[in-house]
């Protein structure tokens, strides 16, 4: 009886410990053929590390090792070999079929990237960057995220979204660059609104505040063009004045400033005199 009882414990031990040491085995192997992979990898045979991970995937999907192989086929063929469909399609692949691995978050900027500055696609950048905020914990909110979040929405034209997301960026961020930049980019949603005066308080603030040479010049530039709008033409052109003329291109920008500045006052002090 006793040694029934002790069969009765020991067999589940004892598959336990075989399926154990089978697992082992097993994640041995893979771990090889991942090694070669990378080793086809660095010695520059992009195709064929690809065939490789993406073999390895198939074949053992529940290895710890299947969605760092995914990601590494997906990122060859972004950086490597540029193929951005393919690299669209096994990003997209790992977040579907490990939605929880540490890869699927990293998936998501990825592609927000490509849509953001390969294929324009703000629309579809957005998705993917509201997925990752919402992924993340409070403590790890990323104010990078909320800037392009905004960004996203100021490419697509939603100018009263994107004006709340950036005043957010502003307000919470503890990164006085993101700061500066989202000032610029309601200065400019500002302009593309014709409301002058209020982009004039944004470029403003952004000279005020910033060490940056060029968000300082972009600021100065913008400043220029509301103040000119507003007819503030002796303002404009002090303001041209004191742009940075170091270098060919800079002298060159800054003089066609100034003689369109200056020629626009010539004709436009004549005008008001005729009007009074």
């Amino acid at each position: 009886m006793k040694n029934e009882v002790w069969c009765f414990f020991l067999i589940p031990v004892f598959c336990f410990a075989t399926g154990a040491a089978l697992y082992v085995r097993n994640e041995s192997a893979v771990q090889a053929r991942f090694e070669r992979a990378r080793e086809q990898w660095r010695a520059g045979e992009n195709e064929k590390a690809v065939e490789l991970y993406l073999d390895l995937q198939r074949k053992h999907p529940r290895s710890r090792y299947a969605a760092r192989a995914l990601w590494e086929a997906a990122a060859i063929y972004y950086y490597r070999l540029y193929d951005l469909s393919k690299a669209i399609y096994y990003f997209e692949e790992l977040i579907s079929s490990y939605p929880r691995s540490e890869y699927a978050v990293e998936c998501r900027f990825k592609l927000a990237e490509i849509y953001e500055r390969e294929l324009y696609d703000p629309a579809r950048a957005l998705e993917h960057l509201v997925a990752v905020r919402l992924s993340l914990s409070a403590a790890d909110r990323d104010d990078e995220i909320q800037f392009r979040i905004a960004d996203a929405y100021f490419r697509m034209g939603n100018f009263e979204t994107a004006v709340r997301h950036f005043k957010d960026v502003i307000r919470e961020s503890d990164d006085p660059h993101l700061a500066q930049k989202a000032l610029l980019r309601l200065g400019t949603v500002m302009q593309i609104q014709k409301r002058y005066v209020d982009s004039i308080e944004y470029f403003q603030r952004v000279l005020e505040e910033t060490d940056c040479g060029d968000c300082s010049l972009q600021a100065r530039m913008g400043l220029i063009e509301s103040l000119e709008h507003e007819d503030r033409i002796d303002e404009a052109i002090r303001l041209a004045e004191q742009l940075d003329g170091s270098g060919p291109e800079s002298e060159e920008l800054r003089g066609i400033l100034l003689q369109r500045l200056k020629e626009k006052r010539k004709h436009y002090e004549p005008t008001l005199w005729s009007r009074r």
